[in-house]
């Protein structure tokens, strides 16, 4: 796994979380 590989997966991650605690606390 590349460096770019493992910042993107990191982005994506924090994404996915940041979407999931909006739809908890709308």
């Amino acid at each position: 796994m590349s460096e770019l590989d493992s910042h993107y997966q990191t982005n994506l991650l924090g994404i996915v979380n940041s979407s999931i605690f909006l739809v908890w606390h709308v």
